[in-house]
């Protein structure tokens, strides 16, 4: 709304006399349509074009009081303009509607009892038709309708001038709506202030990653035609490369017109047409710099839809793709079901590689030769990747270009890379699965940590509890867990179903560390409910991610966890290893024959497996026969001392427990 005078614009006379309305208050004081008359008035606000059809109403304040003049139910966009009715030159208030949408516009004026004012409403552009002019007081009760609230038949006793069709013109539809980002600079620079309408307030997202976003919630479908963006502050610090992305019911697609990039600093001010309406409910305005990006207005100009609520989902399903993130690029995979039905939801599977795998290439358009974990058999196993029911997010470490060297992944952008995820697909939060190899699974235990109570398994493969804060591991004289100054401690993961696997013979990650964390579940942290299962792969070396991704039992227990369930699993219950006391040889003797056996509570055991753990100092390693037996023979003992071996069982569903054997060499 704007009080000024108008400048080179018509006596109010040139515009058609509706009525005259006295001094009449109330919901609806008149209804009319404007297609029939033609004015040549311009308002100061609006873009109304020259000789657009429009009306005029003198009307006279019945008190001295503060008044509301508006419309509504108009089938176009009008512009509502209050007149001096003497000073014709004089307006005293104009509204297009934008801030409210297509169908309404208002001016609220304090005026003195008597005081005369014109009012006219015309269309944007050219457009015309109905609408309903509603006048309220702002201290007294509305007077009754004077008339009825329906539409007028606006053929009835008519004459009508030729003219085109009704034009509805698009309005701001993210006007007001909820606004988030993934990243702010303070609280003086929110996502809210992008839909304020306000272009001296803004968002700035600080100066982290590319791809940071702005995403605006539209409340509903709409036909979008035009993106109106006011870019970073009057100083000149406009992004250069952004682009807008729209929500395709269960993904996020880019725009491909409003792609750009070369934006220079000093250009604050952005408008990108549509050829086609895009009919969606959510959007983002997305800076692909890595550089702070400053957002002051975000415009979407649109209509309600007209088409379907709720268009067929197009994502990529059933293979990988390169998704771009504002903390760790990554390998989207979506189960081939997932565009069938648009209200379902899917499992989540976050897979991270270790410290000198790689997910993409290094320029990061697509997919490695050949990527590290879970989805190099997604990539390897068409049949696999055909049934597989769950949505994987498999993040990229490395920066763009980088090769070679050590990549950890860092907690902070890991929590980034969770809220963009959840934000994006249509995830069943009752199944969120966490997995990491080596350096990626020592990473996954401090994350799993953190974010405890929103998973439902974590599979660490070949990893320790290394990255994990001492304070979160540790225990008071009383056997007590310590936790850290946010409450958070390794005995956390207690009630989380948890599989270890490793191997017996990694050089790298010494399985120790897989067999602490299991301490720590099983004894440490005391009873609770439930126990992490563990797979030992008897003599095998650090890679054991590839034969762990490629058993389908890990996916049948896997997707049988759901978040906080207290139940113990039905299946895949640890098998008990038993061994016998200690055996004793007296030299010359060299040889020892041990026995181990087993038992398994839901279902049987499918292998034994003895390793050597021990022997005494200057000893060379024993010969072991049989080894894959429930009974050993280990000869070349012909050093004094004690000799350890370790029985491994594992059971019909690939979990394992283990017991240790002794074998004492007595000197004659």
């Amino acid at each position: 709304m704007t009080g000024c005078e108008a400048q080179d614009t018509p006596l109010p006379g040139d515009a058609p006399l509706g009525e005259a309305l006295g001094s009449l208050l109330g919901t609806v004081v008149d209804s009319d349509d404007t297609c029939r008359l033609v004015s040549t008035l311009r308002p100061t606000c609006g873009a109304v074009a020259h000789k657009a059809p429009g009306v005029s109403y003198v009307w006279r304040a019945p008190s001295s009081d503060t008044f509301t003049f508006s419309t509504s139910d108009a089938r176009f966009a009008p512009v509502l303009e209050v007149r001096r009715e003497e000073g014709a030159a004089t307006s005293l208030g104009c509204d297009d509607g934008a801030s409210r949408g297509t169908g309404e516009a208002s001016v609220s004026l304090a005026l003195e009892v008597g005081q005369a004012v014109r009012i006219f409403v015309q269309g944007q552009g050219s457009s015309c038709g109905l609408f309903n002019l509603h006048i309220r007081a702002g201290s007294q009760p509305e007077a009754p309708d004077l008339k009825d609230a329906p539409l007028p038949d606006a053929t009835a006793d008519r004459e009508e001038p030729a003219k085109g069709p009704t034009q509805l013109l698009a309005v701001d539809v993210a006007l007001g709506k909820p606004a988030s980002s993934i990243t702010e600079y303070d609280a003086s620079s929110t996502a809210a202030l992008v839909t304020d309408g306000d272009p001296a307030t803004g968002w700035n997202s600080g100066t982290v990653r590319p791809h940071v976003y702005v995403e605006v919630d539209l409340q509903g479908f709409y036909a979008i035609s035009e993106f109106q963006l006011a870019l970073g502050t009057t100083t000149g610090s406009a992004p250069a490369n952004f682009q807008i992305q729209h929500y395709a019911q269960g993904c996020w697609q880019t725009v491909p017109e409003t792609v750009v990039t070369g934006n220079t600093a000093g250009t604050l001010t952005r408008t990108l047409p549509l050829s086609t309406p895009l009919v969606t409910r959510k959007v983002r305005f997305v800076c692909t710099d890595k550089v702070s990006c400053r957002l002051r207005t975000f415009s979407v100009m649109g209509e309600p839809s007209t088409e379907a609520q709720a268009p067929a989902p197009t994502c990529t399903a059933g293979t990988q793709s390169v998704k771009r993130s504002p903390s760790y690029d990554f390998l989207q995979f979506l189960p081939a079901t997932y565009n069938q039905d648009p209200q379902a939801k899917f499992p989540l599977v976050i897979a991270l590689h270790g410290i000198g795998g790689t997910q993409l290439t290094p320029d990061r358009t697509g997919m490695s030769t050949s990527p590290e974990g879970l989805s190099r058999r997604l990539k390897n196993d068409a049949t696999f990747a055909s049934t597989f029911p769950a949505i994987v997010v498999s993040p990229h470490c490395r920066e763009i270009g980088a090769t070679t060297g050590d990549c950890w992944f860092t907690q902070d952008r890991l929590d980034r890379l969770w809220k963009d995820v959840l934000a994006s697909y249509r995830i069943d939060p009752e199944r969120i699965y966490l997995t990491g190899l080596s350096g990626g699974g020592i990473r996954g235990h401090q994350f799993a940590v953190n974010h405890s109570t929103e998973l439902a398994a974590f599979v660490p493969i070949c990893a320790n509890t290394s990255s994990v804060p001492s304070t979160q591991k540790a225990f008071d004289t009383a056997g007590n867990p310590i936790p850290d100054t946010n409450g958070r401690h390794i005995c956390d993961l207690q009630g989380l179903p948890v599989w270890l696997r490793h191997g017996t013979s990694d050089p790298t990650v010494n399985y120790s560390g897989s067999l602490a964390f299991k301490d720590y579940m099983d004894v440490k942290c005391g009873a609770g409910p439930r126990k992490a299962v563990m797979t030992l792969y008897a003599g095998a070396t650090h890679n054991v991610w590839d034969t762990t991704y490629n058993d389908n039992r890990l996916y049948t227990w896997l997707f049988a966890q759901h978040r906080g369930s207290a139940s113990e699993p039905a299946t895949f219950l640890e098998p008990t290893a038993k061994t016998g006391t200690t055996v004793t040889i007296t030299q010359p003797a060299s040889t020892a024959t041990v026995t181990g056996s087993g038992t398994d509570p839901d279902g049987t055991l499918a292998k034994w497996n003895w390793i050597e753990l021990s022997r005494p100092a200057g000893a060379a390693a024993p010969t072991l026969t049989n080894a894959n037996t429930p009974t050993l023979t280990a000869s070349g003992l012909t050093t004094a001392g004690t000799y350890k071996f370790r029985f491994i069982v594992t059971d019909n569903h690939g979990v394992t427990d283990f017991a240790d054997q002794s074998v004492f060499v007595r000197a004659p």
